[in-house]
């Protein structure tokens, strides 16, 4: 897969990596680029971390991390500092949870979906 979309503030900008017949339009429609009347292309989109909660948790692990964004439907896995979290739970398109591991520090956290892996948020 690859990324032909990036999100800037409020826009969403599209890069197209092949050349369009003139007159040619773009509808996103719930994961599906389509060029109307040319063809339609099958693209993901790459999950974003906005917030995470709560913050912070034992050194031994164990807590539950509600982590809210975008694009995190379908998330396969969290991770905290590079080590996966478990019962990893989807909520919803913008929200999943995850049991934290083990561990001392503040991390980074990575959501992966089928459209990839989220820039790293937190530590």
């Amino acid at each position: 897969m690859r990324t032909i979309g990036t999100r800037h503030g409020s826009t969403t900008r599209l890069t197209l990596h092949k050349r369009l017949a003139a007159g040619a339009s773009i509808a996103i429609l719930a994961g599906t680029a389509t060029v109307l009347g040319t063809s339609t292309a099958a693209f993901a989109v790459v999950p974003a971390v906005t917030s995470i909660s709560p913050t912070g948790g034992p050194v031994a692990g164990g807590t539950t991390v509600t982590i809210i964004g975008t694009a995190l439907a379908g998330t396969t896995a969290v991770s905290f500092g590079g080590t996966p979290g478990t019962a990893v739970t989807n909520i919803s398109a913008t929200s999943v949870s995850a049991v934290s591991p083990a561990g001392t520090g503040a991390v980074d956290v990575e959501v992966t979906t089928p459209g990839g892996t989220s820039p790293a948020v937190g530590g």
